[in-house]
């Protein structure tokens, strides 16, 4: 749930709306997303200050994901930079219907 909106012209009756809308599916993805990034980060054994550069590997649609939120990503999971490459060997992540593999470096 992302909001709650209270109308007190509403006598008996609650409707709660259950709709996914496109833009709060971007929203759980990239929060998964984040989840991954820093679950690879405890992985690796890194101090929460550790900054350090995140390379990606992903299809179109995993790119735009993460260039629409590229600054809140960075900013939550302390990255200097994120690039998108096309890595042999990386952590793979899948959320949603989308693919990429994870590789930090510092």
């Amino acid at each position: 749930m992302k909001e709650v909106v209270i109308d007190n012209n509403i006598a008996e009756s609650v409707e709660l709306d259950t709709n996914i809308t496109a833009e709060l599916k971007e929203e759980g993805n990239v929060r998964e997303l984040l989840r991954a990034i820093q679950e690879l980060r405890k992985t690796e054994k890194l101090n929460p200050s550790d900054a350090v550069s995140l390379r990606i590997k992903t299809n179109e649609k995993g790119k735009e994901l993460v260039r629409k939120f590229e600054a809140e990503i960075k900013r939550v999971t302390l990255l200097k930079a994120i690039s998108f490459e096309d890595i042999e060997s990386g952590t793979p992540v899948k959320v949603d219907d989308l693919d990429f593999a994870l590789k930090i470096s510092r």
